[in-house]
C-alpha cells in the first residue's frame, strides 16, 4: 500500500511533463464476454526498461476506479479481481485482459515513467454477450382489426442494433406500426387489416448479428358486406341456387333467411321448385366466430310465369328465291324473341356490315324475303324473360334449288365386251332430281327413269334422247336433249335447256313435232322469252294507272289487268298482305300456259284473258292486287288494283225504277181519293138517313154527324125504292132516289 501511494506521488510529480500521443489504439475496443482483449502500444522497446508502468479501469456510468496493474522496477501490484486475468508487457506498456466480464466495459488508462519523461495513453473496451435466440413475440389476444397490438423482438445478449423486416405474398412491404424501445417493440393502434404479414427482427452488436425466424401476423377483420349471388327473378317450378360470399378472416359461417325465418345455414342454397307464394325477400348472413361481428345482405326475389317450350315451326318447304318464314313458338309469356344462325346473332341491322338484308323479324316470325342458298345453316330461336332465356332446339335448313346446269355425258359402255352404250344425265339441284327419258320427241311414253339411260348400240337406236330433270320440291323442270348417231353423240344443236320457273306452269315436255318450226328454233325462242323475263323482272317497272275494283260477298268478281298494245311475254298476278308480304296467285304465259299457284286463294281463282277472276268473294279477299306484266318491247308493266268487297249487292236498276213508279202511283191515288172525299163533305145538299136497328125500337137519323155517337157494322148500301119506311124493323128503310140507304146496327147503345 505504502508501494501505491509512492508511486502515485512519483507520478503526479511528472504529471505535465510529457504526454504520450497515440500510443493507444483509438476505442472503442470490443470484447466478448469470455474472451479476452490485447491493449497494444505504438511504443517499441526501449534499451533501459520503463521505471514504472501503470494500467487503470475506470466506468463512469457505475463511478468505479480501479488501478489494475502498477508495475516498477522491484515491484509489480495487481488489483483483486485481476490475478490471472491480465498480463503485461514492461517492454512496451501493452496490456492483455482474459476472461472478459461485462462489467469490464469502460475507460482504461496507461501510465508509463521512462527515465525523465511521462507517457500517458487512454482508451475504451466494451464487452459484448453474443447475440443468440432472436425471435418475435406477442402475449396479446388474436390479433382483430381496430384493436391494439404489439410485437416485440426478444434475444439473448445486447444487441447495439434491431432491424424489423416484414413480407407480404414474399415481397417486402412497408411497417405500419409505431416502433419503441430502441426497436424492440412494434406497437399497432390500432391494428388494421394490411398489418397481415410475415415479421422477422434482426438483433446486432460488433460481435455479429442474428435474425428470428418469421411470425406470421394474421389479423382477424370482417365479415364485410355480403356478395349475394343470386336472380332477382325466378320461373314458377324451376329451382335455383343461391350463392354467398363474404370477405373475413378467418372465413365467415353464412345462414340463409326467407322473410325471416332460417331455411338453410350454408353459404349455397339450393331451393326446392318455386311456387308463386315464395316470392319474398331473402337474406344470407355471415358471421365470424372470431371477431363476433354479423354482416347481411338482402334481394327481393320475385317468382315469375314459366316458359314451358321454344319450338321452331314452318309450314312450307324452302324454295330458292321464293318467300319462307320460320316461325318460333312460344309456350308461356315471354318479353322477347331473337335468331341465332350457327350459334351467331343474327343482325338485323342495316347499316351493319354483317346484315341480313333480305332476313327480318315480324313479331316472333323470321321472314325471307326471299330465302336464297346463302340461307343456308343452323337456326335457333331463343325467348327471353326477366329469369331465363330458353332456347329451341337446332333447325337446319337447306334451300331447295334447281335444276341447275343440266348436262348429258355419253355414250359409254356399259362393260367392255358389250354391245349396250349408256347416257348419263346429271344437273345440280336439291334435292337430287327425277329423272325420265324421252326418246326421238316422243312424250307419251317414258322410255326410261334414272339419271343413266341403257340400251343397244344399234341401228334403231340411233335418234335424239331428251333428258328431264324436274326437282320434285321446286316443281322446276330442265329438258336436255342430245342425238345418238352409232359412236357419237351431238348436243350442240340439237340440246334444248328449258327452265321453266315453279310459278310459270305446271312441268311439261315440249314437242317439237307440234310446230312448224325447227326444234333449235323453238328452244331458242323459248329460251329468249325466259331471259327475257329475267332481265326485265330486274329493272324499273313501269306504272300503269290504279284501278278500284268493288266485290260483293258470296259473288264473282273480275281484277282487270289493262295491259293493251304489247306482245304479252308473261302476266303475273300477286296480293299485297298488310304485313308487307306479297303473295304469288298466278302466273300465265302465252307458250307455257298458265299456273294457279297455291295461295289462300288457289281454289277460287282463274285467269282469263290477262285478269284474274275471284269466285265466291269473301270479306279478307280484300286488299290490293298486283298485276305484273312483262312484254316486249316496253319492259316490265305493273297495274294495281284495289279490291273492296261489300256485304250486299244493290238491286238492279230496273227493279229500283219499278219501286219508285208504284210509289209515285199510290201516293196518286191517296191523293186522288181525299181529294173526292173532301169535295163530297163540301156539298149541304146530299143528306143521309139511317134506319138504326137495336133490336127495340127505331130511330131516324137526319144528320151524318149523328154518325158519331153510335159505332155501326155489316154497312149495306142499296139503291132508294121511293116508300115510306114500315114500322116493322124487318123492312128496310128507303128515301128519295138521291139518297143513299143502308142497314146499320147498333151494338147495345140506346139512342138519344
Amino acid at each position: 500500500m505504502m508501494l501505491r501511494a509512492a508511486v502515485m506521488l512519483v507520478l503526479s510529480g511528472y504529471i505535465g511533463m510529457c504526454m504520450g500521443e497515440g500510443v493507444l489504439p483509438q476505442g472503442p475496443l470490443h470484447g466478448a464476454v469470455g474472451g479476452s482483449v490485447r491493449f497494444t502500444t505504438n511504443l517499441s522497446p526501449s534499451e533501459k526498461p520503463f521505471s514504472t508502468v501503470s494500467w487503470r479501469f475506470s466506468n463512469t456510468s457505475s463511478a468505479v476506479s480501479v488501478n489494475i496493474i502498477t508495475s516498477t522496477m522491484s515491484n509489480n501490484y495487481t488489483e483483486h479481481g485481476y490475478n490471472n486475468r491480465i498480463s503485461l508487457d514492461r517492454a512496451t506498456g501493452g496490456l492483455e485482459l482474459r476472461d472478459l466480464r461485462l462489467e469490464d466495459s469502460g475507460e482504461y488508462t496507461l501510465t508509463i515513467i521512462p527515465e525523465g519523461q511521462l507517457i500517458l495513453g487512454k482508451t475504451t473496451l466494451k464487452v459484448y454477450e453474443p447475440i443468440k435466440d432472436v425471435r418475435v413475440e406477442s402475449w396479446m389476444n388474436p390479433p382483430r382489426e381496430g384493436l391494439p397490438y404489439m410485437l416485440t423482438c426478444n434475444m439473448t445478449g445486447f444487441p447495439e442494433m434491431i432491424h424489423w423486416i416484414k413480407t407480404r405474398m414474399e415481397e417486402l412491404s412497408e411497417i405500419g406500426g409505431v416502433f419503441d424501445m430502441n426497436n424492440r417493440t412494434i406497437t399497432f393502434n390500432p391494428l388494421k387489416r394490411n398489418d397481415t404479414g410475415d415479421y422477422k427482427c434482426m438483433a446486432a452488436n460488433p460481435l455479429g448479428n442474428m435474425t428470428s425466424l418469421a411470425d406470421k401476423l394474421h389479423v382477424n377483420f370482417g365479415p364485410d358486406t355480403p356478395v349475394f349471388h343470386g336472380p332477382a327473378f325466378v320461373e314458377e317450378g324451376r329451382y335455383s341456387t343461391f350463392k354467398c360470399s363474404a370477405v373475413s378472416v378467418p372465413p365467415g359461417q353464412f345462414s340463409w333467411w326467407f322473410n325471416g325465418t332460417e331455411v338453410a345455414d350454408t353459404s349455397v342454397f339450393r331451393t326446392k321448385p318455386f311456387t308463386f307464394n315464395m316470392s319474398g325477400e331473402y337474406t344470407c348472413m355471415a358471421h365470424n366466430r372470431v371477431t363476433t361481428k354479423n354482416s347481411t345482405k338482402s334481394k327481393m326475389v320475385t317468382v315469375i310465369e314459366a316458359i314451358e317450350s321454344v319450338m321452331i315451326h314452318n309450314d312450307t318447304l324452302p324454295i330458292n328465291s321464293e318467300n319462307f318464314t320460320l316461325s318460333c313458338e312460344v309456350t308461356g309469356p315471354y318479353d322477347a324473341i331473337y335468331w341465332t344462325k350457327d350459334d351467331t346473332l343474327l343482325n338485323m341491322n342495316a347499316s351493319a356490315s354483317d346484315a341480313h338484308m333480305n332476313v327480318h323479324t315480324v313479331n316472333n316470325t323470321l321472314l325471307f324475303t326471299p330465302v336464297t342458298v346463302d340461307d343456308d345453316g343452323t337456326y335457333q330461336c331463343f325467348a327471353v324473360n326477366k329469369a331465363a332465356r330458353h332456347g329451341s332446339q337446332k333447325h337446319k335448313l337447306l334451300v331447295n334449288y334447281g335444276p341447275l346446269s343440266v348436262s348429258i355425258t355419253g355414250p359409254d359402255p356399259v362393260t367392255s365386251d358389250s354391245s349396250s352404250v349408256s347416257l348419263t344425265c346429271s344437273a345440280d339441284s336439291q334435292p337430287d332430281c327425277d329423272f325420265s327419258w324421252f326418246f326421238n320427241n316422243d312424250t307419251s311414253a317414258v322410255s326410261q327413269s334414272g339419271s343413266v339411260i341403257t340400251f343397244s348400240a344399234t341401228k334403231d337406236n340411233e335418234g335424239k334422247y331428251t333428258c328431264e330433270a324436274r326437282n320434285p320440291v321446286t316443281n322446276i323442270t330442265v329438258y336436255k336433249s342430245a342425238s345418238y348417231n352409232g359412236e357419237r353423240t351431238s348436243r350442240d344443236e340439237e340440246s334444248v335447256n328449258v327452265t321453266v320457273d315453279s310459278e310459270l306452269c305446271e312441268p311439261r315436255c315440249v314437242n317439237h313435232a307440234e310446230t312448224s318450226a325447227s326444234p333449235t328454233l323453238r328452244a331458242m325462242i323459248v329460251l329468249l322469252e325466259l331471259l327475257y323475263i329475267t332481265l326485265f323482272s330486274v329493272v324499273d317497272t313501269q306504272e300503269v294507272a290504279p284501278l278500284q275494283v268493288i266485290g260483293y260477298l258470296g259473288h264473282e268478281v273480275v281484277l282487270p289487268c289493262r295491259v293493251t298494245g304489247h306482245t304479252i311475254v308473261q302476266i303475273q298476278w300477286k296480293l299485297q298482305q298488310p304485313e308487307g308480304q306479297s303473295v304469288s296467285i298466278a302466273v300465265y304465259n302465252p307458250n307455257l300456259g298458265k299456273n294457279i299457284l297455291d295461295s289462300p286463294l288457289k281454289d277460287r281463282v282463274e285467269i282469263e284473258e290477262l285478269s284474274l277472276i275471284i269466285k265466291d268473294v269473301e270479306l279478307n279477299d280484300a286488299g290490293l292486287y298486283m298485276c305484273r306484266a312483262t312484254t316486249f318491247p316496253s319492259g316490265s308493266l305493273l297495274q294495281t288494283v284495289q279490291l273492296i268487297v261489300q256485304e250486299e249487292m244493290p238491286l238492279p236498276s230496273g227493279i229500283v225504277f219499278a219501286i219508285v213508279a208504284a210509289v209515285l202511283l199510290l201516293l196518286g191515288i191517296i191523293a186522288a181519293g181525299a181529294y173526292f172525299i173532301h169535295m163530297r163533305r163540301g156539298d149541304s145538299s146530299v143528306g143521309h138517313r139511317g134506319l138504326i136497328d137495336t133490336g127495340e125500337k127505331v130511330t131516324g137519323v137526319a144528320s151524318p154527324c149523328d154518325v158519331e155517337d153510335v159505332v155501326y157494322s155489316h154497312v149495306n148500301f142499296k139503291p132508294s125504292t121511293k116508300e115510306t119506311p114500315p114500322n116493322s124493323d124487318k123492312d128496310a128503310a128507303t128515301m128519295s132516289a138521291d139518297v143513299t140507304y143502308a142497314d146499320v146496327v147498333v151494338l147495345n147503345l140506346q139512342p138519344k
